[in-house]
């Protein structure tokens, strides 16, 4: 099997899965989750020697989440003009 980068994988999971159109909303709601998941455990405490540090991953999700608010806020807008 070939090396995917991590957007090749997502965007195999988006549009080839075998599980078809259900992928598209399984995967968005997994970002959504998780997204808000880190955010509403709140700001965490720092953690020297962390692979990854706790306060840009905290940070991270918080910008994500409301990047993926504002693109569902235009779909719902765009969908009242479409009728």
């Amino acid at each position: 099997m070939k090396y995917l980068t991590n957007e090749e994988k997502v965007i195999k999971l988006m549009n080839h899965s075998k599980s078809g159109p259900m992928s598209q909303m399984m995967v968005m709601e997994a970002l959504r989750f998780y997204f808000n998941m880190i955010v509403e455990n709140g700001k965490p405490e720092p953690a020297p020697g962390a692979f990854v540090n706790p306060e840009a991953w905290f940070e991270t999700a918080t910008i994500l989440a409301s990047e993926l608010k504002e693109f569902n806020k235009e779909v719902k807008e765009r969908k009242k003009y479409d009728h």
